[in-house]
Formats: C-alpha cells, structure tokens, sequence
C-alpha cells in the first residue's frame, strides 16, 4: 500500500503513541476512569498531576480508542470514560497493563537499532546484556519480568495450545516446556491432560520467580528443572514445547537448539513451536515484523517463516512438519515428529 506524505509523518512519530499509552497507565488515569466518567480536572485533582497536560493526555487517547469522550449532561464540559477493551486490559493486573514496565525497557531499546543495522552481530557482542536483564538479580524487576511473560502466556500462548483449535497433546505422556518462564503454558497444557507429566525448564532464576508467583492451582502433574538450554542434558520426554523461545536466536543457533531437543526425545515424540510467524511473502502480519524488530534489537534474533520452520526442523531430523496458523496471528504452531 502507497504511503501518502501524512502517513509517512504518523509512521516517524508513532511512538509517542506508546508512550502515551504507558504514561496513562503508571499514572492510574485507566484505574481512575474504571471507577465512572470523569472531566480532566477531576481526573488531574484526584491523581495529582497537571489539569492541561491530563486533558491533552485523554484528548490523544480518546482519538486512539482507549478513552471515549463525549459531552456532560449538566454541561460542565466534556467528560471521559474508559472503552470497554481499555478496562479489561490496561486497568490494574489486566494483563496487558503487566507489561507496561517491560515495554518501557523495549522502548529504550530502540535506540540501538541503527547501532545493530549498522554492526550487526559485533554490536551485540560489545554489550553486556546480563546487566540490562536487571531481572535476573533484582526481585521487584524479576516480578516485572514474571508479569510480563504470564501476560504474554495467557493472552497468546496457553490458548494455542490449550484449546479445542490446537494440535491434540493426548497421545503424549511426558513433556517439557523448554524456557517455560512463568509456567502459565505448561500449566494450562497440564490441566487440559491430566495424565501427562510435564517439566518446566528455564535458567535457575526464571524457575525460582516462577515458583514464588505461582498461583495456588498449579496441577499436581508439573515438576520445575533449572539449566541452561545448551549446556544442561535436557529431559528424555515425548514432547518438548518451545514458546517464544526460537525467535530469539539466530538459525545458527537456533539449529544447535533443535538437534539438542531432537537427541533428547523419545523415537516418535514431537517438538511444538509456538510463536508469530510471517505470511510467506513477508508483507505481514503486522504484529510480526513488529516482533521482529524487537527481536533483532535484543537478541539479533529473527521471526520466520513457515518455510522457514520447516526446513529449521528438517534439517536437525524431525518429519511430518504441520502448521496451525492462530486466529490473531500471534502464536501459530508448529508440530514436528522424530521418527519411531
């Protein structure tokens, strides 16, 4: 589609789009707005913030759809209330709100896209990732990061493989949820069947943040193991589930993962991808090549194609490739078998 000369300008400033949308999460103004319609200086008097700045806050978002605006009956001037949409998910512990601080780290990421576009790799290998991963020492941004991935589990990836549209799990009895991070995948897989034993596998500090959020029903049927994902001998089970975990790797490394997995599984067991995919063509979704960036930004790493897949999974052994594409196109699946 041909871009006219304001699309082009709404591109270049679309993050402030973003940011305002996080801005009127931290400062309760969704919280505020749950509660009943509000004028801006009532909204700005109970939260304590500025009356002009609030109002072209909620001016911005009531043109974006987050906040509906209309005229008071007593005519004391407009007054705002949140959409339907807006209080389910940004007001607090609606789990797109969970990732309001995370995505605020993903914006400060993106100043290195021009760094990696420009250096590739070698950018990568001069930064110190660990120490921007301030989850993995700090517990209030550990709780953070767990919020973040349980949002992204529940709203996208426990359903693709939960549901009555997903790929059949029955004839499976042991799995592994490799990189489980917040386990809300695993645990949904466990309910649905019951008799599967299944493993949540992910670095020592993901586990013991798992463990400590974890909510009171976990099923009896799920175990915990630490490792790491190329150093440790992974489980011998019949399933390995990998959510949002292959993106993050380069082919090359992503390859080393999948013949571990394929070593690792029993003859006749089965390898399940779960995450976005490209169209073939990649011209879309946009949802993808918006994880794309990201990727690349954070790890160098890249969203595929089902082409793309299938050959991964060939190439390190696995036959009977099969695609469920997701009807928000955010966590297709991708199921692969070793041979009897």
């Amino acid at each position: 589609m041909a871009k006219t000369c304001n699309d082009i300008v709404t591109d270049l400033y679309a993050g402030y789009r973003s940011q305002a949308i996080v801005t009127a999460s931290e400062l309760g103004i969704f919280d505020f707005l749950a509660n009943g319609k509000a004028t801006p200086s009532q909204t700005a008097a109970a939260l304590n913030t500025d009356c002009r700045a609030t109002e072209q806050l909620m001016d911005f978002l009531a043109s974006s759809g987050y906040l509906v605006k209309e005229q008071s009956k007593d005519e004391s001037g407009e007054v705002f209330e949140n959409s339907a949409e807006t209080t389910k998910y940004l007001t607090r512990n609606g789990l797109v709100s969970l990732m309001v601080p995370c995505i605020k780290h993903h914006i400060a990421f993106g100043q290195d896209l021009y760094h990696i576009v420009k250096d590739g790799q070698k950018h990568q290998d001069t930064k110190d990732w660990e120490s921007k991963m301030l989850w993995l020492r700090d517990t209030e941004t550990r709780e953070q990061y767990y919020r973040k991935t349980q949002a992204a589990a529940l709203i996208w990836y426990a359903p693709a493989v939960s549901s009555d549209h997903s790929f059949d799990l029955s004839q499976f009895k042991t799995a592994c949820d490799l990189g489980g991070g917040s386990g809300d995948v695993a645990y949904a897989v466990a309910k649905r069947y019951p008799n599967m034993e299944m493993t949540i596998f992910d670095m020592p500090q993901v586990i013991t943040t798992a463990k400590q959020y974890s909510p009171a029903d976990v099923p009896t049927n799920v175990t915990y193991m630490e490792g790491d994902f190329f150093e440790t001998e992974l489980p011998n089970v019949d399933l390995f589930i990998i959510s949002n975990v292959l993106l993050i790797f380069t082919d090359e490394k992503a390859s080393i993962l999948l013949s571990r997995v394929y070593k690792a599984l029993k003859p006749g067991g089965a390898c399940l991808l779960v995450e976005c995919l490209f169209d073939d063509d990649k011209m879309g979704p946009p949802i993808a090549h918006t994880c794309d960036i990201m990727m690349l930004i954070k790890y160098y790493g890249k969203v595929r194609t089902r082409i793309e897949h299938r050959e991964l999974l060939q190439n390190n052994g696995f036959v009977n490739v099969k695609f469920n594409k997701s009807k928000d196109e955010t966590a297709n699946t991708t199921i692969a078998f070793k041979p009897t």
